[in-house]
């Protein structure tokens, strides 16, 4: 990522200079987890700058993030994990997203390269968020199925009364 301030972030400004819209995968997801490496106490400016953008767009245009499902990942050696979390959280809730629940806040310890896997508590907790993030997608492409269904179920009794009242009509004549 890159911060140019004389551009504002705009879509034409990432596209020029890193060759990806910032938004594509973003739009089409059900589901969305950034993961934050904390170096100074807490998320990278550059991940918060994408945050930031990607809510903005959303706001400003048709709330693709609205009820997405998702929730941020926390990354450290030492510290810092609890308030990246929470700087992290507020993109969630403002942009109305639904963030699943874990058996603890979403973070990993990991020094060197690699160390991350020692940390099996945080693995732990973060695959019950990634496990619960899924049944919650499935849950809810579940229930925009049967919307579909009920949808075309609703169109398909009015073409059939259209029918009959047709019908009725020819047998009138």
């Amino acid at each position: 990522m890159f911060a140019d301030v004389r551009t504002y972030w705009s879509n034409d400004a990432v596209k020029r200079v890193t060759g990806y819209d910032l938004t594509g995968h973003a739009k089409e997801a059900d589901g969305f987890i950034p993961a934050a490496p904390v170096y100074f106490g807490t998320a990278r400016g550059d991940m918060m700058a994408a945050l930031q953008r990607i809510g903005k767009i959303s706001r400003a245009g048709d709330q693709f993030l609205s009820w997405m499902v998702g929730g941020p990942i926390a990354v450290a050696r030492r510290g810092g994990q609890t308030l990246t979390l929470q700087e992290m959280t507020m993109f969630f809730t403002i942009n109305e997203m639904i963030i699943p629940g874990s058996t603890y806040w979403n973070m990993v310890f990991a020094g060197e390269e690699g160390s991350f896997t020692e940390d099996k508590e945080g693995l732990d907790t973060v695959k019950c968020f990634s496990s619960n993030l899924a049944k919650l997608i499935t849950k809810n492409l579940g229930n925009r199925i049967k919307e579909l269904d009920t949808a075309i179920d609703e169109i398909k009794e009015k073409e059939s009364l259209c029918m009959l009242s047709k019908s009725k009509e020819d047998l009138l004549v």
